[in-house]
């Protein structure tokens, strides 16, 4: 992005642009705000570029589990609570579970709480029939979020697995989209083809919601909604549950 484009985005002048730069001027708070937008900056590392502008961060760095975030778990579990009898699960930037309802528990089953992992690495390797086209998005996802955060190695640590897992694995012609994807699970004789939506806070305050992310799985067809509203009415421990689906 040239000097221009940027400054053109902002409201501002190249020549402004370029002071900023070389430290002979020195940004307002709005101005931070309106680069960062820009640049697509993540709120985590919003703070720190407001305290190299000599100004007080802005963003709450609480972590969800701090009381005066209840708001935002009580909307989180209302949301994911709502999606049943579909799973749903929410996860943090190191893709980690942070909440689900009661359907997606029961694909998770306790044994691995880190998506990634999971997915290349544990039990739903076995269960999407179009596994490699899921990889090769969740991959192309992971590598993307890398570079946005080149100094977290949690993230080096899942692209390098998926990048090993797939090895020479052939790159579907078409794998999906950030908001999107369409994992076919196979439960025994049954083919429940889905789509899987990805949803995020809007506009946010918070370091801990900037990083949440909501994976909302769908049903195509009516097969899949009585599947999922049989396991639904199944066994309330998850264990059990997913040993009756495999």
């Amino acid at each position: 992005m040239s000097q221009l484009d940027l400054a053109i985005a902002v409201g501002s002048t190249s020549r402004h642009i370029s002071f900023l730069e070389t430290g002979r001027s020195r940004p307002s708070a709005g101005m931070v705000d309106r680069l960062a937008d820009q640049l697509d900056v993540p709120v985590r590392d919003r703070n720190r570029i407001f305290e190299a502008a000599g100004l007080r961060g802005p963003y709450s760095a609480a972590p969800l589990n701090d009381p005066h975030m209840e708001p935002f778990r009580r909307a989180l579990r209302r949301l994911l609570d709502s999606h049943m009898p579909y799973p749903g699960f929410a996860y943090d930037r190191s893709w980690d579970l942070v909440m689900a309802n009661s359907a997606a528990e029961a694909l998770f089953a306790g044994e691995e709480t880190n998506v990634v992992r999971l997915l290349f690495a544990g039990a739903w390797r076995d269960m999407i029939e179009n596994w490699s086209t899921v990889a090769w998005a969740v991959l192309d996802r992971l590598r993307f979020e890398s570079v946005q955060e080149p100094d977290d190695e949690t993230l080096r640590v899942l692209v390098r697995l998926g990048s090993e897992v797939l090895g020479n694995e052939p790159r579907p012609g078409q794998v999906g989209s950030d908001l999107a994807m369409c994992p076919l699970f196979v439960v025994g004789d049954q083919r429940i083809p889905t789509v899987s939506v990805l949803a995020r806070f809007g506009t946010p305050r918070h370091v801990a919601t900037d990083d949440i992310r909501v994976e909302l799985v769908y049903p195509e067809d009516e097969v899949g909604h009585a599947f999922f509203a049989s396991v639904a009415a199944g066994p309330s421990d998850a264990r059990a549950v997913l040993r009756h689906l495999t």
